[in-house]
């Protein structure tokens, strides 16, 4: 028996508990050594047990963008008019629907390219002639689950302090921590109907922008700035049905915002940045967000969207924090069938799962600095901030560490104040500022990829980028920190004032705003000086050679013209069903608002472009609601 056959329906229920993972399992585990389940083995435990779910279509919007290989693309041939007798017609292929294939096609997809890419070594050839090989890996692996996992304990361990892997003790960077956990979900259900996965999907991370411009105004009015006193982790992860959901939101995602404050903070002062999510996501309930709870600080036992605590009152802060964020160190293909569902959702529309202010990063950074400075093997000469130099211009620092370019915890004030490196040529003092650097948060931090690159080949005179290109990475950099200050501006805009060109700025835009990961691809620029080259290939022992030129999976969008003509249009008024419609150019009449939609698309031959406006104004009322 299905899942979902013994499911109750209900609303959205917040799933804030810690038994995704225990803390003894959170980063501790040797990398897996049994044979792994095979995709097709873990595909049909999906159909089995959600069958309903397996069977629905990944979006039912016009516009959703997907990967190439989850739709179905249909032609039709045009005979072209001929301008003379003396010239033939020819037969041209056009598109005609592009249709999205289902929740069980994408899980099956996401399995067969993670064991494609289990079963992939890069070969790498750096200028020298030196050659060198490792075996591919992407963000579904243990080993990626462990690094994020270390990086987590290392950002929390340079807030709160605690005792280094390595030995040190790091003193804290905040005197008062308390640590905030923060749930944003949505219903599957919100109307009674199943939402597909990826409207589901897009719907929650829609209305981050407007959470996180209120989170920011309410840690503000009570004092605490960005970096200097407050930083956060977001991290998405499926409903299991084991905490709280009822199992009906299960294999569909939610958010977990981490957040460490240097000061004290209530859930009741949070709760602005709750009532912002519901207003802006239209599938969040308010009851399942507590709302309905009129006082949280009176009542924290019958609150669960928002937990505020000291570190001190939990004896592994950063256990407890993996296992509210579902961090386990297991391959994807032993993941439960749960997340493998969730999983192919973002890996069908190709966005993050995870995003970190970059004051965190840097934290992090800093705390793997100061573990490398005490171990003799990595030969680093200075500890974190020992030796600092000018950031790059750009940045939202000015001086950061010379080891590892991080500005955790490195006086901003004047040159005087620091040991800088005589190779980069600045001269002068810089201008005033305290504290920790002020670093804007929504710019991604750029050399994280790098740093990564720095540790996997200690010997490279210079990093290339595991990922997009570098042109790519630098621009979206630039346009990251201009939405900052300008969310709404448009891509021509935008074009014009960075001086890059449009139709690459409305690509990464477009990909900003929808929260696309660039880290799903592999692909190398050559700078200058030396470097590693990406070579090669192997795939199951067969050697293929690559297009060093960066870029991503193909990306289509889904075309459903239907679709947005019957939501976005007069037919999508609450009486629709009991009006009778007449087409203004042809006359054809219909109570059904779906086939009107339907016949609107083929009589205005509007498959590939639409415009709303004539099309209402050729879909006539011919008779009025009937009672």
């Amino acid at each position: 028996m299905s899942q979902e056959a013994s499911q109750p329906a209900g609303g959205s229920r917040l799933t804030n508990g810690t038994n995704s993972v225990t803390p003894t399992e959170a980063g501790n585990l040797p990398e897996s050594t049994h044979e792994l389940p095979t995709p097709s083995e873990r595909a049909a435990e999906f159909d089995r047990t959600f069958p309903n779910r397996s069977s629905l279509p990944l979006t039912r919007r016009h516009g959703r963008r997907l990967r190439r290989s989850l739709v179905e693309v249909e032609y039709i041939t045009r005979t072209t008019d001929t301008v003379s007798p003396m010239e033939d017609s020819q037969s041209v292929n056009e598109v005609r629907r592009i249709d999205p294939l289902t929740w069980g096609a994408a899980v099956e997809d996401l399995l067969e390219s993670h064991e494609r890419m289990r079963n992939t070594t890069l070969n790498f050839k750096h200028d020298d002639g030196t050659e060198w090989s490792r075996p591919s890996e992407n963000r579904w692996t243990e080993g990626y689950q462990k690094r994020y996992f270390a990086q987590m304990k290392g950002w929390l361990r340079e807030l709160t302090g605690g005792t280094r892997p390595s030995g040190g003790e790091t003193e804290p960077s905040y005197a008062n921590p308390t640590i905030c956990l923060i749930t944003r979900s949505a219903s599957s259900t919100p109307d009674g109907d199943r939402l597909a996965p990826t409207d589901h999907d897009a719907a929650l991370a829609d209305s981050w922008s407007d959470v996180y411009h209120t989170l920011r105004n309410v840690m503000r009015s009570l004092g605490f700035e960005l970096g200097e006193d407050w930083q956060y982790d977001r991290r998405q992860e499926p409903h299991t049905g084991k905490r709280g959901s009822h199992g009906t939101n299960t294999c569909y995602g939610h958010e977990h915002i981490v957040l460490v404050v240097d000061g004290s903070i209530t859930p009741g002062a949070l709760r602005k940045v709750v009532e912002k999510h519901v207003d802006a996501c239209e599938p969040a309930g308010p009851d399942a967000h507590d709302l309905d709870v009129p006082n949280w600080d009176a009542n924290p036992d019958a609150v669960g969207t928002v937990e505020c605590f000291d570190p001190d009152d939990v004896e592994d802060i950063a256990a407890y924090v993996a296992s509210y964020c579902s961090i386990q160190p297991t391959d994807l293909l032993e993941r439960s069938t749960e997340y493998q569902a969730w999983a192919a959702v973002k890996h069908a529309t190709n966005t993050r799962t995870i995003s970190r202010s970059v004051a965190a990063k840097h934290a992090a950074k800093a705390d793997r600095c100061r573990q490398r400075a005490e171990d003799p093997k990595t030969e680093q000469e200075h500890d974190h901030g020992g030796e600092v130099v000018k950031a790059a211009d750009g940045a939202h620092h000015h001086v950061e560490c010379a080891e590892c370019g991080s500005a955790h915890d490195i006086p901003q004030e004047t040159l005087s104040r620091a040991r800088l490196d005589a190779d980069k040529g600045h001269d002068g003092d810089l201008p005033p500022r305290g504290g920790h650097a002020e670093i804007d948060d929504q710019e991604e931090d750029d050399q994280s990829r790098q740093e990564e690159l720095r540790e996997r080949w200690p010997s490279a005179d210079s990093a290339a980028t595991f990922g997009e290109s570098l042109k790519r990475t630098r621009v979206r950099s630039h346009i990251r920190r201009i939405l900052e200050h300008e969310p709404s501006i448009t891509a021509p805009r935008l074009a014009g004032r960075i001086g890059e060109p449009p139709d690459l700025v409305e690509d990464l835009l477009e990909e900003e705003r929808r929260g696309t990961d660039p880290d799903e691809v592999v692909g190398f620029e050559n700078p200058s000086e030396p470097s590693w080259n990406l070579t090669s290939v192997e795939v199951n022992g067969e050697e293929h050679t690559v297009a060093c030129d960066g870029g991503g999976p193909e990306m289509i969008c889904v075309r459903k013209p239907w679709e947005k003509i019957r939501r976005e249009t007069k037919l999508g008024r609450e009486d629709a069903d009991r009006t009778k419609w007449r087409c203004g150019k042809c006359n054809f009449a219909t109570y059904d608002p779906d086939t009107m939609a339907g016949h609107l698309v083929e009589c205005l031959n509007c498959w590939r472009h639409l415009d709303l406006e004539i099309i209402d104004d050729v879909l006539l009322v011919d008779r009025p609601p009937r009672s």
